[in-house]
């Protein structure tokens, strides 16, 4: 389902974004998806690891290493 999304900008900040759009060869609107995708994507990695790190046995893996 696709929604609107009004988004506020400071001038500065839209004049960059599409100005990278542009670079890219995509549309404002597929700048900021990828951007929003990418970030959630980082922060999803960053939980992952997190949550693995938590049950480590670190004296387990230098036994192995």
């Amino acid at each position: 389902m696709k929604k609107n999304f009004p988004l506020r900008l400071a001038v500065s900040l839209q004049a960059e974004a599409r100005k990278t759009a542009e670079q890219e060869g995509v549309s404002l609107n597929q700048l900021f998806s990828l951007a929003i995708a990418e970030k959630i994507s980082v922060l999803r990695t960053d939980e992952f690891f997190r949550t693995r790190a938590e049950r480590a046995n670190v004296a387990r893996a230098r036994a192995i290493l």
